[in-house]
């Protein structure tokens, strides 16, 4: 799509998101009460509460996919190059 459309269309996606998040919120009905609240914002608050301190504590753990380079007949691990380097 092209970088100008492509982020265009990343930053409708979560405005549309995050809109809609906010309007699934509400209550049903007024006054609101334990068996007429709408529990939807506890449930994506406390997935997102997990979701970010999984992300902050588990991020020095992630190792991502390994890439292989293929140079010539020699097959170089990219990872393994960036240890050797780290030594």
């Amino acid at each position: 799509m092209g970088n100008k459309v492509g982020y265009a269309v990343n930053v409708i996606s979560c405005v549309y998101i995050i809109v809609f998040v906010v309007i699934y919120c509400f209550p049903y009905s007024m006054p609101v009460a334990a068996v007429s609240m709408n529990y939807s914002c506890l449930i994506a608050g406390g997935i997102s509460m997990f979701a970010g301190i999984w992300w902050y504590f588990g991020s020095d753990k992630y190792i991502g996919p390994q890439t292989i380079v293929h140079e010539g007949d020699v097959e170089t691990s990219v990872t393994s190059a960036v240890e050797k380097s780290q030594l």
